[in-house]
């Protein structure tokens, strides 16, 4: 019913409805759904053959950008809210443990939380306020920016979770109008077959995979710290805006929220705002020429626009793009990088053609890796939005 030329790439954030979307689609035009590995190969791209429909997290990567075009892949990519994306992680991995075996950070708190989940376990739905959904919101911080990346880079079109959930037939329709004209009838019967009681019950599926699909789930199972970082801490209030979302705490007491990543901080000295100073920092500091060292009265002292602090925080000196860098490349980003001759292999031009890579990892590694406060993430995080909270974004009805 298609060309014999005819693929689609759903490239987004995790846990925002990529598998739906595209067994939907597999759905209306027929399509086979195969998988694609982790990391772009155009020649892994080439051997799925040319019809198909899958989903994968890659960042708008300019040899993946030039693929598309070259074979004409419909991009597209899914937005949801960041809360609801949350919970869909918490759940995920606490169904399949297995996946995170290799990723510290994730796995140290599932062992944490692992007696009150248990406690728990019949309560399905049930959120434990612990280590791990605080863990996974700092992971979320670092996975909005596959999606943004994609919204700035305008080679994608964007579908709402939230529209598709709640009016599926107009959705769809549009959507694959915009790819290739199809039937009502069609759309109809692609939206029939991956209902989610369906797909739940579906031999070829897992059920566990496709848990309850709601909108609006964070507002009756997320702590209300986890709402408070949502709704008033940077990178995710500005985050949230730009994605056309917000949590609302109208309806939550006042609470004391300690500053940045507060879990598993080393003793030692803080800066004058409370934020930890960490070794990699007092490498960092070392590192910098005596000069610029000693034009830092007090290295922890933060009111000064060219404190260390701040510095860190700036632009890398070596990034010809400085301030307008999307996404931005710190100081200290780019320090960790020169220290690291696994990451100048895996990413060896992070001020070109691996910045989106390396900017990713940095935001999802580096503050378990070094104990980093989110402080020293959240520069990088918010350029990639270029506008504070405040500015006019999309809006979307949650």
């Amino acid at each position: 019913m298609t060309s014999e030329n005819f693929r689609i790439l759903v490239a987004a954030t995790e846990k925002t409805g990529n598998t739906w979307l595209k067994l939907l689609l597999s759905q209306v035009y027929d399509l086979p759904t195969p998988y694609i590995g982790q990391d772009f190969s155009e020649t892994e791209a080439d051997s799925l053959g040319n019809r198909w429909v899958t989903h994968q997290h890659f960042m708008p990567e300019r040899p993946l950008l030039a693929w598309a075009a070259a074979t004409q892949t419909h991009l597209l990519t899914m937005i949801r809210h960041p809360a609801d994306t949350l919970v869909s992680l918490y759940h995920y991995c606490c169904n399949y443990p297995d996946h995170y075996k290799d990723d510290t950070a994730i796995s140290r708190a599932l062992a944490a939380d692992a007696r009150e989940r248990e406690a728990t376990a019949n309560l399905p739905h049930h959120v434990v306020d612990g280590e791990l959904i605080r863990t996974l919101q700092e992971r979320i911080m670092c996975d909005l920016n596959i999606s943004i990346s994609w919204i700035n880079s305008g080679r994608s079109t964007l579908v709402r979770y939230e529209e598709l959930r709640a009016n599926p037939l107009t959705t769809l329709s549009s959507l694959a109008a915009s790819i290739a004209p199809v039937s009502r009838e069609r759309v109809e019967q692609a939206i029939d077959a991956c209902d989610i009681k369906v797909l739940r019950d579906s031999s070829a599926t897992d059920s566990k995979f496709f848990r309850r699909a709601l909108i609006g789930e964070w507002r009756t199972v997320l702590p209300v710290e986890i709402l408070r970082r949502f709704a008033e801490e940077e990178p995710f209030r500005s985050q949230l805006a730009f994605l056309g979302y917000e949590v609302e705490l109208d309806e939550v007491a006042p609470k004391q929220v300690r500053r940045g990543q507060t879990t598993n901080q080393p003793p030692g000295g803080c800066f004058d705002n409370g934020v930890p100073f960490v070794p990699v920092l007092a490498e960092l500091l070392q590192s910098v020429a005596p000069e610029k060292r000693a034009s830092w009265d007090a290295i922890l002292d933060t009111s000064s626009p060219d404190c260390f602090f701040n510095w860190a925080n700036a632009s890398a000196e070596e990034d010809v793009l400085g301030a307008a860098a999307i996404p931005r490349i710190t100081n200290l980003a780019a320090f960790v990088h020169k220290q690291r001759p696994d990451l100048q292999t895996a990413f060896p031009d992070i001020f070109d053609l691996n910045r989106l890579g390396y900017a990713g990892w940095f935001l999802r590694y580096a503050a378990h890796r070094y104990q980093l406060d989110r402080s020293f993430l959240t520069a990088i995080a918010l350029s990639w939005i270029g506008k504070p909270a405040g500015h006019e974004y999309p809006h979307s009805e949650q």
